[in-house]
């Protein structure tokens, strides 16, 4: 039977350039948007937030900050996820604020506890590279859901951080910018994607 999850992976690739007589519509986009937010995060602290650009301008500023990488600027939409690093450090008030409204008081008051030890000997530059590794969840979940909807991605790691910060009036001590994920349609059909056989990379102990 066919896996349909299975095949929107065989799908995917990292286009390089997206077709630009093509634009993904509100309602799929919408639909990958809401892969990224319902992704798991740790202690539930929905780390990221997404900026979508759709302006040309835009586009074009961040291009310059991604190394003149075309993906951006072909895309239909950059999405640029940034991962919180004030509000989940230890003892923040977002964080207080995000448990109390969720659970039992019991429960939230274990988890303030247990999230400010599990901060409080972090660095600031500890607490954004632990922040990130929150979006790359979400930014996986967002591509494989433009995949299962025929459309493309490319993430894209090859930028400069302080530029697309100063380009969209980010403030780095809020946010740092895990990844540059541009959307879109194939302008060319990619290579067979190549991977690994199962039996190379698992390995079983029973």
């Amino acid at each position: 039977m066919e896996n349909k999850l299975l095949e929107a992976m065989k799908f995917r690739h990292a286009a390089k350039e997206f077709d630009t007589t093509k634009s993904i519509d509100e309602e799929t986009f919408n639909q990958i948007l809401e892969a990224g937010r319902l992704s798991p995060s740790s202690f539930g602290l929905e780390h990221t937030k997404f900026i979508v650009v759709e302006n040309p301008e835009l586009k074009e500023k961040l291009q310059e900050a991604s190394y003149n990488q075309k993906q951006v600027t072909t895309a239909s939409q950059v999405v640029i996820i940034l991962s919180r690093i004030k509000d989940v450090m230890s003892n923040s008030v977002y964080a207080k604020e995000l448990f109390e409204s969720r659970m039992p008081k019991e429960a939230s008051e274990f988890l303030i506890n247990f999230h400010g030890s599990f901060t409080q000997n972090f660095s600031e530059d500890e607490i954004s590279q632990w922040s990130k590794k929150q979006a790359y969840i979400s930014a996986a979940n967002m591509m494989t859901m433009a995949a299962y909807l025929g459309a493309d991605s490319c993430p894209m790691e090859g930028f400069v951080e302080s530029q697309v910060q100063e380009i969209l009036g980010i403030d780095p001590k809020e946010y740092g910018v895990a990844m540059v994920l541009p959307f879109g349609y194939r302008n060319q059909e990619p290579r067979p994607k190549t991977r690994h056989e199962l039996k190379e990379i698992v390995e079983f102990r029973k």
